[in-house]
C-alpha cells in the first residue's frame, strides 16, 4: 500500500531524543508510609504491591499484571470484554516453603526470591486471610478482579498522596529504590 511505504519513509527519516533517565527512587520509609496509608484507606492491594515490587525488585506489570487483546475466551484465564489477564503474580508462584518463582515479562528469565528473607512481605502476605491466597495476588478492592489498565496507577498515587510522597515518586521508582537499597 503506497501510503503505508511512505509513511514508514518518513517516520524512519524522524529520530527523537530519548528523555533522560529518572532520578527519583523510591526508599523503604516511603514504602513503609504507602503501606500504611494504603491499609488507612481500604486498600491492601498497594500496600502487597508496593512491598512486592521493592522488596523483590520486580516490575508493576510482573507483579500486577496486564490486559491483552484476546480472540479466543475459549483458551480460560480471567478475561473482560475482549482481553485476558496475563503476567501478573498469582498465589500459586509461592509454594509451601515460601519461595516465589516468576518468570520475568522483559528478559524472560526465571526469579526465585525466599519470602523468609522479607519479613515486610511476610506481614502483607499474612494480612490476607488464607481462603483468599487464590488466583491473582494483587485484585481491586472495587471490582474484586485484577486492576484494569492505567487504574492501579491511579489507586496508587492516590493512596502515595494519602501518605505524604513526594509527586516525584512514581510507583515504577519502587524497583529503581530496591536496586539502590542493595547497593546500599
Amino acid at each position: 500500500i503506497d501510503d503505508c511505504f511512505r509513511a514508514d519513509t518518513i517516520l524512519g527519516k524522524i529520530r527523537f531524543k530519548t528523555p533522560p533517565a529518572r532520578t527519583s527512587v523510591m526508599t523503604v520509609e516511603h514504602v513503609d508510609a504507602i503501606r500504611q496509608a494504603a491499609h488507612a484507606t481500604g486498600f491492601p492491594s498497594v500496600a502487597l504491591a508496593t512491598v512486592l515490587q521493592f522488596e523483590l525488585t520486580m516490575r508493576q506489570k510482573d507483579v500486577v499484571g496486564e490486559w491483552e487483546p484476546c480472540t479466543n475466551k475459549d483458551n480460560g484465564g480471567i478475561t473482560y470484554k475482549d482481553t485476558r489477564w496475563v503476567n501478573g503474580l498469582v498465589w500459586t508462584d509461592i509454594d509451601d516453603h515460601f519461595v516465589l518463582r516468576k518468570k520475568h515479562t522483559k528478559t524472560g528469565f526465571e526469579v526465585e526470591h525466599d519470602l523468609k528473607l522479607h519479613p515486610a512481605l511476610l506481614e502483607e502476605i499474612e494480612r490476607v486471610p488464607a481462603d483468599k491466597r487464590v488466583g491473582p495476588m494483587i485484585i481491586s478492592e472495587a471490582t474484586g478482579v485484577p486492576y484494569k489498565a492505567r487504574k492501579f496507577t491511579e489507586r496508587w498515587r492516590k493512596v502515595a498522596n494519602a501518605a505524604g510522597i513526594p509527586k516525584t515518586i512514581w510507583n515504577m521508582d519502587a524497583r529503581a529504590g530496591a536496586i539502590t537499597e542493595a547497593y546500599d
